[in-house]
């Protein structure tokens, strides 16, 4: 049995995507570009990976843990004020 504690860096991620599910519309947020709008066409079973379709053209980009990329699903109803 191993008696060293774990390292900081061999903890599990976080699942960046595990508030997502596909068919979904989120906002995709890289880091230095404008924000974009796709729909996630699909996840891995664990939901770590995304594929998504943005803007409704193809091919989708796939995002994997560690990317500079956060993607936020899109409010079902936004109130504008």
């Amino acid at each position: 049995m191993d008696s060293n504690p774990p390292a900081a860096g061999d903890a599990e991620p976080p699942v960046p995507c595990a508030n997502l599910s596909s068919g979904q519309e989120a906002e995709i947020r890289e880091s230095g570009q404008p924000a974009r709008r796709g729909v996630i066409d699909n996840l891995t079973p664990d939901a770590s990976v995304p594929w998504v379709r943005i803007d409704g053209h193809a091919p989708r980009p796939i995002y994997l843990a560690g990317d500079p990329v956060e993607i936020l699903p899109e409010l079902e109803n936004p109130v504008a004020y």
